[in-house]
């Protein structure tokens, strides 16, 4: 007996997403990607199923057209399948069809948008299926009054009775043969795998839960789960009670009228071109006689843009970070080096805004390269490509330069707090 987790992630989620009308649903970064404590928020619930020891492999869903995935730093028992569908069951099912199973294996489906998944309660329910053999979702009892209105009508018809109501959450939890056949049959009013079962004739068990299992599905909702996940739901002001002998600093930029607070940040670097390296801007490979000398990848496009991040969240530079005393940042990966720093910018509360950044070179041409450039820097920042601008001037002949004797960068940045 086996169990199997899969994690549908198949969809792009635009409730979640505070979205302009005028943006291409291809252009939006779908909401299990969006940054929550420093994670994109799916590696929450990625993180909590591969911890149960009792899961032997995660098995995650997505579109054939998802480019965010692959940047995922998974698990070795994680896997990626390309079997998004038209919905949630269709995905679930495409992703069950490309595993083999026994009669005895059970299969866990859980959102990728619960980032909040707690361990105990996932074992609990584990625990329970296993014991009874009956499969089974969590659940919390409803707690709020329940009001119903007629179809059309914003006009109270009548109060519902909460007694034995129950709000479904994830992980769902079944046999896979089973669960298999019921979505095969499932129709269109199927919204998860427990109706499918419930529709298939099967019995389906409630497994209390706690109400913090919450799904991210309104814009409003990515602010309350950070809080959640870093221990509080409430954000508490500043101790004023004896503001004279205070060591902590109040944060002066955070305004008092609900406004987004801002920050501005700026980076610059130069490399030397030699001969024998590769030459290596903003994560492009790009042909040429001379490449950039340096400890790492000597990628002065994000070592410059790192820069940029860490000083808006004033956190530092990029060689405190990463020392170029330290053997193994030798000829890293730039990218991987301005991921984990952004990392920790998005863990401070920090989102960017925008990236303004110019490279300066004599030689090689860098406009055809721009397009791929920022293709790496929205994957790696996980925003949208409308909010960076790269461009490439020569120094006119003049100084080093000019003289083909390196090439620079520089870059800034607008970071909002959360």
């Amino acid at each position: 007996m086996s169990i199997f987790a899969i994690i549908p992630a198949g969809g792009v989620g635009l409730r979640a997403i505070k979205n302009n009308l005028n943006t291409p649903v291809d252009h939006i970064i779908p909401k299990q990607y969006k940054l929550i404590s420093g994670l994109p928020m799916i590696m929450h619930s990625v993180k909590t199923l591969s911890d149960c020891a009792d899961i032997k492999s995660i098995h995650i869903g997505i579109s054939d057209s998802d480019e965010f995935a692959y940047e995922l730093e998974l698990p070795e028992h994680c896997h990626l399948h390309t079997t998004g569908g038209l919905n949630r069951a269709d995905t679930v099912l495409n992703t069950l069809l490309e595993l083999e199973f026994t009669q005895d294996d059970w299969v866990l489906v859980h959102d990728a948008a619960r980032p909040a998944l707690k361990a105990e309660d996932l074992q609990n329910l584990i625990n329970t299926c296993l014991k009874t053999g009956i499969g089974g979702i969590l659940a919390s009892k409803v707690g709020d009054t329940i009001k119903g209105s007629e179809a059309g009508s914003n006009l109270v018809a009548r109060t519902v009775d909460r007694s034995n109501l129950w709000q479904a959450q994830t992980p769902q939890m079944f046999k896979a043969l089973e669960l298999i056949n019921a979505l095969k049959g499932a129709t269109d009013s199927v919204m998860d795998e427990a109706s499918a079962i419930e529709l298939y004739g099967g019995t389906v068990q409630l497994v209390q839960a706690s109400r913090h299992n919450l799904k991210v599905t309104w814009p409003e909702d990515f602010e309350m789960m950070e809080s959640m996940l870093k221990g509080s739901d409430v954000k508490e002001g500043p101790d004023r009670s004896d503001i004279s002998d205070r060591t902590d600093k109040v944060d002066r930029t955070e305004s008092s009228n609900g406004l987004y607070s801002i920050r501005v940040g700026q980076g610059f670097d130069v490399h030397a071109l030699v001969e024998g390296r590769p030459l290596i801007i903003g994560g492009v490979e790009i042909s040429h006689t001379h490449g950039l000398l340096g400890h790492s990848d000597a990628d002065v496009l994000l070592h410059a843009l790192t820069d940029a991040l860490l000083g808006a969240a004033a956190i530092g530079d990029i060689g405190t970070l990463f020392p170029d005393t330290d053997p193994k940042y030798k000829d890293a990966d730039s990218r991987k080096l301005l991921k984990e720093a952004y990392e920790k910018v998005s863990s401070s509360g920090w989102n960017v805004i925008n990236i303004d950044s110019t490279i300066h070179a004599q030689a090689p041409k860098m406009r055809p390269h721009i397009p791929a450039m920022i293709k790496n820097i929205a994957s790696d920042l996980f925003i949208n490509e409308q909010q960076i601008n790269i461009k490439a001037k020569t120094n006119e002949g003049l100084g080093y330069l000019g003289r083909k004797e390196g090439i620079a960068a520089n870059v800034s940045v607008l970071l909002a707090k959360r």
